[in-house]
């Protein structure tokens, strides 16, 4: 399955008085992420109630590559716990923001832990590091997103 070309990350916590997707509204490059969510409620109550977690937000080319794809918009018809796991792998467990990543390679823990998706025990994992005056991360099945806005 394809999944995010680029990737919008939000470092910094949404602030109490707003919810995720206040925060999300904000910002016209995560606007299908924010439309996406608006789908997903169980997922959004979750996000609304967790502390301590960065979201690598997908932006609209990203979020439009998974859906617009006809294989993946049946995997998507067929299993309905696919968006919120998708979803659930760009939340990271732990606050990060772009000054904590360096050349060397971290192995950050995610909220996808549901073993129908996850292909590691204790929950997938992505991988972030520094690169130039930006932020990489690469997922499991090897695609690198980049940091576009933080």
């Amino acid at each position: 399955m394809k999944f995010t070309i680029t990737v919008s990350a939000l470092f910094a916590a949404c602030a109490a008085a707003q919810s995720l997707t206040e925060v999300l509204s904000k910002h016209e490059s995560v606007s299908a992420l924010n439309n996406l969510l608006s789908t997903q409620p169980a997922l959004v109550s979750t996000l609304g109630s967790a502390k301590n977690i960065t979201i690598l937000a997908p932006n609209n080319e990203a979020i439009t590559a998974l859906t617009s794809d006809s294989a993946n918009a049946a995997a998507i018809q067929k299993d309905s716990g696919l968006v919120p796991a998708i979803l659930s792998y760009h939340v990271i467990n732990g606050t990060y923001r772009g000054d904590a990543f360096t050349k060397e390679a971290k192995f950050l823990p995610t909220l996808l832990t549901n073993a129908t998706y996850a292909q590691v025990m204790g929950g997938q994992k992505v991988e972030g590091k520094a690169a130039g005056q930006t932020v990489e991360f690469k997922s499991g099945l090897q695609k690198m997103s980049k940091v576009t806005e933080a």
